[in-house]
């Protein structure tokens, strides 16, 4: 499994047990690498677009702010 694929499901399923409501819309949609048109996080409802640069130069409380700024868009 990538590195920053197992940390992205590591801080989604922290959330599913800290905060259900939000984790489990947060645990559904699947995670896809996309560094060609996505710059951090962007979802369709589906699937969780994640820049890997992105992620690599942010704390995890960063990238859980990030994830949960794109989920309520939806």
């Amino acid at each position: 499994m990538n590195k920053i694929i197992e940390i992205l499901t590591k801080l989604r399923v922290k959330e599913l047990l800290g905060r259900p409501t939000f984790g489990s819309l947060l645990v559904k949609m699947d995670l896809e690498e996309n560094n060609t048109w996505c710059d951090t996080f962007s979802t369709n409802g589906i699937h969780w677009y994640f820049n890997q640069d992105f992620i690599k130069t942010h704390k995890a409380d960063m990238v859980m702010g990030m994830m949960y700024h794109s989920m309520l868009h939806l």
